[in-house]
């Protein structure tokens, strides 16, 4: 429904020809209008003003269409003088205020609006709607409009109860005498249902919303704008209900429509980009969100001026990333100049006004001016009990403020006031699923936790992160792996905060360990985890569509990192924008995980826990959760108490048997930075020299060993410094090695264990071999590969071990042993590649030529044309990132393995990379596993050629026999010690997975 309803004529500069009649040129102003040409008609309707005889009723008229088109064309003196004009003449025509009257009156009440003179605005709509009511009726659609009107007016100035009240009552006649599916009530339910979101009532907002958005999808491309604003009210909708993923979904389907209509007006565009930069900023995406904020800034600056509501709405929001940012003094400038345009627009009691004083007492109170801060925070809580009552999320959120800014200044006891009266108004509101409530729950956690009252912080702690756990099945869905991974660090810290704490109080409460076993079964690995059901529900699917999608998003991925290869200088040359080709990536991803609908449930985690884990184990078998936590303490000063995360790193080893009834045991230790510096310095130089390990053994496993009992197999979830280590070379003092009392496995998750309980290996033997490469040429280059002839005798021995044993076999190696061939396997029994692996970290010379945005690309495998390429890479010539010979991790991960059961890394320290506490290793093993691998092979350190050779014979004679990957592989590692008693050798290799 047109905003103006009783005007029909705009304006605007143009020639035309002398000589044409009043009728042809209110014809081309009918025009002009409709293209929404303002100065275009207004010009014409000035002409006509001038050069026509008019009788009174035909010039007020005309004045009224004038003032119409200036306003609109954002000419207000201009337009406030045709219009008051009008509607003097049109009193002196009717001698009375009619209908046609009203319309004018409605016109200086828009105009008095966007000046900013809100008293007149109002006494010109009151005035209209009353005049409205007694000319036309009270059911009379231009009733309803008027009435729609004041909502608006109400809902601008921030009285959203006067809001509620006036589209309540248009909503009312509606009903009379419009049906639910016409224009009219979609209209009045869209605006009915946005100020149910804003008093805080979603479930009503919903409901109005929905009714608006199908009426107007029923109405057909005539009322597609009403359709997309109503949709942009339903976004704003599903992210006060925590439904980020859905928000986002249409927010950005929005943004395109919006984009591509060439007659939007600005505003409504830039309502759009605002509405995404608050969405990311919410979910911890400030890059993304400044980047948004940033346009609107540039827009609003360019096109509206300073004094507009949408240039300090930019700076406002800006100031806040600026503060995340920990640019303090930046971010009070720009709030300083938001709070005083926001007063000069609409006054102090304002949600405008009350959101940047709001934000700028947040910056006072990190500067650490805390009267001021308390002073803005008190003020705001002022304008907020008289805009929105006690009993709103917006209350709840300024009280929660206010009590971060006392628990700062060490006065506890008004802290706990304010947060737990803003966890109850949150619960009322918002309900306990809520993450808001979710904050609050957090909040008074922390409260009780700052009074040393643990067991009560431990409660509100623990229901807080099983709110954000359960929000990962409804966020993830729509999570490209970039966003995943920020939205998860947020929980991730959480997280270890709750297990330093519950670590303080294991010695009264052991069974508390339960709760960080089942956190860890949780979440340890889930990005990794989320990436693999991605990469193999899309593989594994039967949509040809979603799979060149895919495939065509890896593709440009691999292109995006050959372009950091080169490097930013020879990229500029080149004329290439390098954040533009990022942009471009990351929206096909966006694009391809809204695209399966069978996303939803894929994040859903399966009710798993540490009951359901020990029945997953053998008899003769023992799982170590190993959960790296920092210290987190408080600095308490005389002005101020500080909590956050020390120095200090704890480790804490949850041992699980299948006699572990009642609660899993457990070790703790406090030295976890000895163990992560100096000992580990001990435990690489024991290995490079073949020094006894039995100090290692000491530090490192003894007091676990102690529980482990009488077991065969010990499965090691690992974390920190554990990633680096093989446990089975460890010296027991007086004894042999760790291998000989029990075998040592690792798992990527704890999970792994019921997830893969009842894999059945394939009756399908299939391998593939790849080894010895012809990696190439470089002259004058710093990098060497060395060809690697005892690798071709390896793959050459397995496949002539395989084949006698009825197994298919495809045996690559030299020049045929290409990227592209490896690329062609398509989910075989066995991957065996023996060839170089790098790690660009310990590498100056890969570095220069490895992304560093990205872990998965500082790893990977050596293939044919490597050395060649390299050297290309070096003199920043373009190379074809797919076949390059140089195999990054990233590229593995995306290899066709779903039912590989083991892939084999013969290869020098191929299970190194960038390690992540609670995540893993980004590296060779992540990316095997992503590719859907069950188990997987790697070394730990440089490998001798013989003995590899050697020990990967014994281990495929086993594993034919036995089709146990555990089993053979601990015999082929004990068989080859005999040979080489060196723990350097026989020590290298380790297994990751179930078996």
């Amino acid at each position: 429904m047109p905003r103006i309803t009783a005007i029909i004529f705009f304006v605007l500069y143009s020639f035309f020809a002398q000589g044409q009649t009043f009728d042809q040129i209110q014809d081309q102003v009918e025009q002009h209008m409709s293209e929404k040409e303002w100065e275009l008609a207004a010009e014409k309707l000035e002409y006509c003003l001038s050069h026509f005889d008019l009788d009174p009723a035909t010039e007020a008229g005309l004045m009224h269409n004038l003032g119409y088109s200036l306003l609109e064309a954002q000419d207000y003196i201009g337009a406030k003088f045709y219009l008051e004009t009008t509607l003097q003449k049109k009193y002196s025509i009717y001698k009375a205020k009619n209908g046609d009257y009203a319309k004018t009156e409605e016109l200086l009440g828009d105009l008095s609006l966007k000046i900013g003179q809100f008293e007149k605005a109002q006494i010109y709509f009151l005035d209209a709607q009353r005049v409205i009511n007694d000319y036309l009726g009270t059911n009379s659609d231009e009733n309803v409009e008027a009435l729609i009107r004041l909502g608006q007016f109400a809902e601008a100035v921030g009285d959203f109860t006067g809001a509620h009240h006036y589209f309540d009552s248009a909503l009312l006649i509606s009903e009379l005498i419009h049906h639910a599916e016409s224009a009219d009530y979609a209209n009045v339910a869209n605006h009915i249902g946005r100020i149910y979101v804003k008093n805080g009532d979603l479930p009503n907002a919903e409901k109005f919303l929905l009714s608006a958005n199908a009426a107007y999808l029923n109405l057909g491309e005539e009322y597609s704008l009403q359709y997309i604003e109503s949709l942009e009210n339903l976004a704003i909708l599903y992210q006060h209900k925590g439904d980020f993923n859905q928000s986002e979904k249409l927010l950005l389907n929005i943004e395109k429509e919006k984009r591509e209509l060439s007659t939007i007006s600005e505003e409504l565009l830039l309502e759009t980009l605002n509405d995404l930069g608050i969405l990311y900023h919410e979910l911890n995406n400030f890059i993304k969100a400044k980047s948004y904020f940033e346009e609107v800034y540039a827009i609003s600056k360019n096109h509206l001026g300073k004094d507009h509501k949408y240039y300090a709405t930019a700076i406002n929001n800006l100031a806040a990333i600026a503060k995340e940012e920990g640019e303090l003094a930046a971010a009070e400038t720009l709030l300083i100049e938001a709070t005083e345009i926001f007063e000069k627009i609409y006054g102090m009691d304002h949600p405008k006004y009350a959101n940047a004083l709001n934000n700028l007492a947040s910056v006072e109170r990190e500067m650490g001016a805390y009267i001021s801060s308390e002073s803005h925070y008190q003020k705001v809580l002022k304008i907020d009990r008289i805009i929105y009552g006690e009993n709103h999320p917006e209350y709840a959120t300024t009280l929660t403020n206010l009590g971060i800014l006392y628990s700062a200044m060490g006065r506890n006891s008004s802290a706990g006031v304010c947060y737990s009266q803003a966890l109850e108004i949150r619960r009322n509101t918002l309900g306990k699923n809520h993450p808001s409530y979710g904050k609050s729950l957090e909040n008074m956690g922390m409260y009780f936790y700052s009074l040393g009252k643990l067991t009560r912080a431990e409660e509100f702690l623990r229901e807080a992160i099983d709110i954000q756990l359960a929000q990962i099945k409804s966020i993830f869905p729509g999570f490209t792996q970039n966003e995943r991974s920020r939205f998860y660090a947020t929980i991730k810290a959480d997280l270890e905060r709750y297990t330093f704490i519950v670590s303080q109080m294991l010695g009264e409460h052991p069974d508390l360990v339960q709760n960080i076993l089942d956190y860890q079964i949780a979440t340890k690995g889930i990005l990794f985890s989320s990436s693999e059901k991605v990469h193999n529900l899309i593989l594994n699917s039967t949509d040809e569509r979603l799979i060149k999608e895919y495939n065509d998003w890896s593709d440009a991925t691999l292109r995006l990192a050959g372009l950091y290869q080169l490097g930013e200088d020879k990229l500029r040359t080149y004329g290439i924008d390098l954040k533009k080709a990022e942009e471009a990536v990351e929206r096909m991803e966006k694009s391809l995980m809204f695209k399966s609908a069978e996303f939803a449930n894929l994040f859903i985690p399966e009710e798993v826990n540490w009951r359901t884990i020990r029945r997953a184990l053998k008899e003769d078998q023992a799982l170590v959760e190993i959960v790296r936590f920092r210290e987190f303490a408080s600095q308490q000063s005389e002005e101020a108490e500080i909590f956050g995360f020390t120095d200090k790193v704890h480790y804490l080893y949850i041992i699980l048997k299948p006699d572990s009834y009642v609660n899993p045991e457990y070790v703790l230790l406090d030295n976890g930075a000895a163990l992560e510096v100096k000992g580990f310095s001990l435990y690489k130089h024991s290995v490079k020299y073949e020094i006894d390990l039995r100090a290692s053994y000491i530090n490192y496993w003894e007091p676990v060993d102690d529980k482990l009992g009488s077991v065969k197999n010990v499965l090691v979830s690992p974390d920190g410094v554990y990633f680096k280590m093989n446990l089975n070379l460890l010296k027991i003092p007086k004894k042999d090695y760790v291998i000989d009392k029990y075998y040592v496995t690792y798992l990527t998750s704890s999970r792994d264990l019921y997830l893969n309980r009842n894999f059945k290996p394939s009756n399908k033997h299939t391998a593939v071999l790849m080894g010895n490469p012809s990696f190439g040429t470089a002259q004058d280059m710093p990098l060497s590969l060395q060809n690697l002839p005892g690798a071709e005798l390896e793959v050459q021995e397995i496949e002539e071990e395989l084949m006698n044993n009825g197994w298919q076999v495809s045996t690559t190696k030299n020049a045929e042993a290409t990227e592209a061939r490896l690329k062609t396997a398509n989910n075989p029994s066995v991957l065996h590649i023996a060839t170089h692996g790098y790690f660009s970290d310990s590498d100056p010379v890969l570095s220069r030529i490895t992304p560093g945005y990205d872990p998965m690309f500082k790893s990977g495998l050596f293939l044919t044309g490597a050395l060649t390429s390299y050297k290309n890479y070096n003199l920043g010539k373009f190379q074809d990132a797919t076949n390059d010979g140089i195999l990054s991790a990233y590229e593995a991960s995306n290899l066709h393995l779903q039912d590989t059961r083991l892939v084999v890394l013969s290869a020098c320290e191929t299970a190194l990379g960038d390690i992540q506490s609670g995540e893993g290793v980004y590296g060779l093993q992540r990316a095997m596993m992503v590719a859907g691998a069950k188990n997987l092979i790697t070394s730990m350190t440089k490998v001798d050629d013989e003995a590899t050779q050697y020990l990967m014979t014994l281990f495929y004679q086993e594993f034919i026999k036995t089709n146990d990957v555990t089993r053979s592989l601990e015999w082929a590692q004990i068989k080859l010690r005999e040979k080489y008693p060196d723990p350097r050798i026989w020590g290298a290799f380790l297994l990751t997975g179930t078996g």
